[in-house]
């Protein structure tokens, strides 16, 4: 009981540092899962769209937690801070916990502290997405995996933390086998139970998945995925960046001792370590295999880096080390991740022009189309969720159609490889806006205004603006936004342009 202010003091910290990034999230991906949840709240069903039965999303436990915070009547960003802000708490304290169970000859708080100082950790607390909730339950579930090992019982509770952190990420079920395959060896466990436990919860959202999207994997899944090798080439880039980011990939190699458990069944490694170790292998062989994404600030590996934090702290804590390089290597390990505070500006100044971009065009055509009146864009997050528009997703993450078209592999962007502008075409939008929403810097507001603006379209956009329907149907149109740039899109001419909007020269 002495070490727990301490370790609530970390916690604090943890989210402390999360709260410095306000302002900087959330993400515009977060802003699908409030949809979903908002239409699931309303009791039109875990969709984006009413009437189209689409899963895209891979945290079926954030949409069904972001839903009922939604029921209770909090804001749904508010509602993903504190599921953000739990996962972290869950994740410092369970360490820390875990840190001092260790028995370890040191006492400071090493692994809790380098995740609390983690900027890119705190980051993703604000950036949202049930990231740093995954992250807290594969935490929380070592912690009483070791509990249970050590006192020689039964591992239920963490079977099931694990069987929630797999709704949360489907990811976090590579942790599973890892888990049960240790479990087999132990006398005190109750394998059939706790492997019900650990599969039930994927089990049962994969039957309603069938049931009710028609599907056996999210639409994601088969969106997003490439060529072995160049999602191979993605993901060692992924790797590569976020070792330099928060020393990923060295955490992993230290914490590689851990494994002697498997196969030495040595006496001065704890199961729990062995099968945690174990999970974090497969999960960095599968985010080298799946490609990463392009979410800046390595999002797949924040489920699982205070796990090879902690493990890599417990291998280095076993060194024989003096004490002035001990506290250098200490030292290093703290200040070497801070160099990502520098890039602060960058994601407060992406939030401004991107999201906030969104949102504020959200909040402007939803006031000024008429509720059934479809926009096709690309960035459909926080556009949809504040326009409540029916929305065309160019890059395919909520139809069932884009999935299906041959990847464009020289687009460079992870997860923007797939398009298809006979679909779009085809769902008759009556606004399509490109490039984004956002106009070039070759002209100031006023020449924008006056219809001189230009138009940079993204080169996943680059088909259907060629299209000779799209050059038939549509035609391009400015409108002013209050307090924002003018916004370029295309408007389809067989509706009456809006009183709000002139029509401009298109620059070819």
């Amino acid at each position: 009981m002495r070490r727990l202010p301490l370790t609530l003091l970390l916690a604090a910290l943890a989210v402390a540092h999360a709260c410095s990034f306000a302002g900087s999230g959330p993400f515009d991906d977060d802003f699908i899962l409030y949809r979903y949840a908002r239409n699931l709240a309303q009791g039109l069903g875990p969709v984006f769209q009413p009437g189209e039965r689409v899963e895209g999303f891979t945290s079926p436990l954030s949409v069904l937690l972001l839903a009922w915070c939604l029921r209770l009547g909090l804001a749904a960003h508010k509602a993903s801070f504190l599921i953000s802000c739990l996962g972290t708490v869950m994740a410092v304290c369970s360490l820390d916990l875990l840190w001092r169970r260790a028995r370890l000859q040191s006492r400071f708080p090493l692994p809790a502290l380098l995740l609390a100082l983690s900027p890119a950790f705190a980051w993703h607390a604000v950036a949202g997405q049930g990231t740093t909730l995954v992250a807290g339950l594969l935490a929380a579930a070592l912690l009483f995996h070791e509990r249970a090992s050590r006192a020689q019982t039964g591992a239920g509770l963490a079977a099931a933390l694990l069987g929630l952190a797999a709704l949360a990420r489907p990811e976090a079920l590579l942790f599973i086998p890892p888990f049960l395959l240790i479990e087999r060896g132990r006398p005190a466990a109750r394998l059939p139970l706790q492997a019900l436990l650990a599969l039930a919860p994927t089990l049962a959202w994969g039957v309603f998945r069938y049931a009710y999207y028609g599907t056996l994997l999210p639409i994601t899944w088969s969106l997003k995925k490439l060529p072995f090798l160049t999602d191979l080439g993605y993901g060692a880039s992924y790797l590569a960046r976020g070792t330099l980011e928060t020393g990923f990939l060295l955490a992993v190699l230290l914490a590689l001792p851990q494994l002697r458990r498997f196969r030495t069944g040595a006496p001065d490694r704890t199961p729990a370590f062995a099968a945690a170790a174990a999970g974090l292998v497969l999960h960095t062989l599968f985010t080298a295999y799946s490609g990463g994404d392009f979410i800046p600030l390595g999002r797949f590996l924040m489920p699982v880096l205070p796990l090879a934090l902690f493990l890599a702290s417990v291998s280095v804590a076993r060194w024989s080390l003096k004490p002035p390089v001990a506290a250098a290597l200490v030292l290093l390990a703290l200040l070497a991740p801070q160099w990502v505070q520098s890039r602060r500006g960058e994601l407060y100044q992406r939030q401004r022009v991107e999201e906030q971009r969104w949102i504020q065009l959200g909040e402007v055509m939803g006031g000024r189309l008429a509720p059934d009146m479809k926009v096709a864009l690309a960035p459909i997050g926080a556009f949809g969720f504040v326009s409540g528009l029916p929305i065309v997703d160019l890059l395919g993450r909520t139809n069932d159609t884009v999935h299906r078209a041959a990847p464009d592999l020289t687009i460079a962007m992870k997860g923007h490889h797939r398009f298809d502008a006979e679909y779009v075409l085809g769902e008759r939008p009556a606004m399509i806006i490109l490039g984004n929403g956002r106009t070039g810097a070759a002209a100031g507001a006023a020449e924008q205004a006056a219809g001189r603006g230009q138009l940079v379209v993204s080169a996943w956009e680059r088909t259907l603006f060629e299209h000779p329907v799209f050059k038939r149907d549509y035609e391009p149109r400015v409108c002013a936004i209050p307090e924002g740039d003018p916004l370029i899109f295309f408007w389809r001419r067989d509706i009456s342009a809006p009183a709000w909007s002139q029509a401009i020269v298109q620059n070819n």
